[in-house]
């Protein structure tokens, strides 16, 4: 965002205040870069929830960007965001054409990579929410990306303690979360229904009882300890592509307004 934009942005600040019935803004706009973000004055250990739509694939330097959202999160804190993927490694080429990289399709990531970069930065495995084939109809484009298939998916994942219990365990979501009284969709695999009581394994566990939905849940400990996922099974279920194939959704990408012209399902909460 340009100073410019700041600028207008805080100019309304007061009335959504208002419109909105706080007693004071709560809000705040702040310049500077997702891969330095304590240059712009944010702290460490200072946020529950942070969201991104579709500019991360913008961001030259993915693994700093993930980083400064992994110290800027308290624990039990959220990053919840939608982006563009790509179904396999983009070449440099791609990364240094004007065109492609204004497009988000050069700085998309390989949704592997996404998956194995959070894991070591410590993040919680991520939670695939929903997904979109990306359709791209520009010949030019077409010609410099050839096999490169683009999706636009929404993962979720946790900034979890690193003091916690590794058991899986029993859930029961007590329909509390204001607009889902029935029924929560965490992401594509996980569906809580009210007073339905559901076996997750250990990592899940962790997350609903160390985040913003543990007033949601009650969580009974097993006493099973809980084994990693084998790499096949875990990366099949977070696979945008293969989720897009099973929703049978898509989406035209223009050149214009940007990477994020789409349509996806509701958001989560």
């Amino acid at each position: 965002m340009t100073s410019e934009m700041i600028l207008t942005s805080r100019k309304y600040l007061q009335y959504h205040q208002e419109k909105f019935g706080y007693e004071k803004a709560n809000t705040d706009f702040v310049q500077g870069y997702l891969e330095s973000l304590g240059e712009a004055g944010i702290q460490s250990d200072c946020c529950d929830v942070l969201i991104s739509n579709c500019v991360i694939c913008l961001c030259p330097d993915k693994r700093a960007v993930l980083q400064e959202a992994h110290r800027i999160l308290k624990d039990g804190g959220e990053f919840y965001f939608s982006d563009m993927y790509a179904s396999k490694a983009v070449p440099e080429s791609l990364k240094q054409d004007p065109v492609v990289w204004g497009e988000g399709m050069g700085g998309a990531l390989y949704w592997k990579d996404l998956i194995s970069v959070v894991k070591e930065l410590g993040f919680s495995t991520p939670y695939l929410v929903t997904a979109s084939k990306i359709l791209v109809h520009n010949s030019e484009i077409l010609k410099k990306t050839g096999d490169i298939a683009y999706a636009s998916g929404t993962y979720r994942f946790f900034k979890l303690p690193k003091s916690r219990t590794n058991k899986k365990a029993v859930v029961t979501y007590r329909g509390t979360i204001p607009d889902y009284a029935e029924q929560l969709d965490f992401d594509a695999l996980h569906v809580f229904k009210k007073g339905e009581a559901v076996s997750v394994d250990a990592e899940m566990a962790a997350v609903l009882q160390c985040s913003r939905f543990a007033p949601h849940f009650t969580v009974q400990s097993s006493d099973n300890t809980s084994a990693s996922e084998g790499e096949t099974q875990q990366y099949c279920h977070l696979n945008p592509f293969l989720l897009a194939d099973r929703l049978g959704t898509s989406v035209q990408k223009s050149s214009k307004p940007g990477p994020c012209d789409k349509k996806e399902g509701a958001g989560a909460p």
